[in-house]
């Protein structure tokens, strides 16, 4: 497992599976975190379908595991920043 902190925007799509196949994370805030998926490397459009991440306070804001490494990615955006572990 690799940790990992990200910062994130509400304006730009960053890829945070980083070629892995599992991801962890926790907000910084009780702000929301967009999340994208999908199987290409470019970001997608500003106005994509996304779906909303909330805080949690007794476990991981939100967990995947069993993804095909190297083809699935999932994007954020958001407020402040993630934290987390990835595989």
């Amino acid at each position: 497992m690799q940790t990992f902190e990200q910062a994130l925007d509400l304006e730009t799509w960053v890829e945070v599976l980083d070629g892995g196949s599992e991801l962890y994370f926790d907000a910084s805030s009780s702000r929301d975190v967009s999340l994208h998926f999908s199987e290409s490397g470019t970001p997608p459009a500003s106005d994509a379908v996304s779906v909303p991440v909330k805080t949690w306070p007794s476990s991981w804001d939100f967990s995947t595991s069993g993804l095909r490494s190297g083809t699935q990615r999932i994007w954020a955006r958001g407020n402040g920043k993630i934290v987390g572990i990835r595989r």
